[in-house]
């Protein structure tokens, strides 16, 4: 948890370990990843992705700040777990659905590899700052630790301006697009199909 040695249940009272909090908050980013795609094809997959990727960077800085308290370090965990899978289905989906038909594999491969190195990479930063600002026992370097991977989640919805991808058949700013297309424009884009499905 977030408050380190400074959070414990309250006495008398029954709260969840903080193992029993992690595995609730990886369980329920099981179900936040069909979410947050059903979200993208409602809502459009760039500003989904943008509203949750801020989401998560918000409650996760809020965690490392506000953890002293048990109960609140709670509530923010089951709250940040979740919202930092939910967009994955969504960014995958856009990713694939953005690349050159010939190149998906290879665009899968690195989208894989990229993901994979910020699980192994992310832990050994969270550390480096944690220590540096003081190791576990010090408040502030939590607070320092989460705002470091808040940080680094808000590179998100910042990256998602440059290179403007393409909204996939099926979301909802798709489907506002061809309806405001020319009969046309629309049979040309049935007779060449679509990059991909969102689904």
């Amino acid at each position: 948890m977030a408050a380190g040695d400074a959070a414990a249940p309250a006495s008398g009272a029954w709260w969840p370990t903080a193992a029993q909090v992690a595995f609730a908050a990886a369980t329920l980013g099981i179900f936040s990843i069909l979410i947050g795609n059903e979200l993208s094809i409602r809502c459009g997959r760039k500003r989904a992705v943008a509203l949750l990727m801020s989401l998560s960077a918000a409650t996760g800085a809020a965690l490392g700040a506000f953890g002293h308290s048990y109960a609140l370090a709670v509530l923010l965990a089951l709250l940040h777990g979740p919202l930092m899978t939910r967009e994955s289905a969504s960014v995958t989906a856009g990713a694939l659905g953005n690349a050159d038909p010939s190149q998906r594999g290879a665009t899968m491969a690195l989208h894989s590899m990229l993901g994979f190195a910020g699980g192994v990479f992310g832990p050994f930063a969270f550390g480096a700052v944690l220590d540096a600002a003081g190791g576990s026992g010090a408040a502030g370097a939590w607070s320092a630790a989460f705002a470091m991977l808040a940080a680094v989640a808000l590179l998100g919805p910042v990256a998602l301006m440059m290179p403007r991808p393409d909204d996939l058949p099926g979301d909802a700013a798709h489907r506002a697009g061809r309806r405001g297309a020319s009969p046309a424009h629309r049979g040309h884009q049935r007779a060449g199909g679509g990059a991909g499905d969102g689904r």
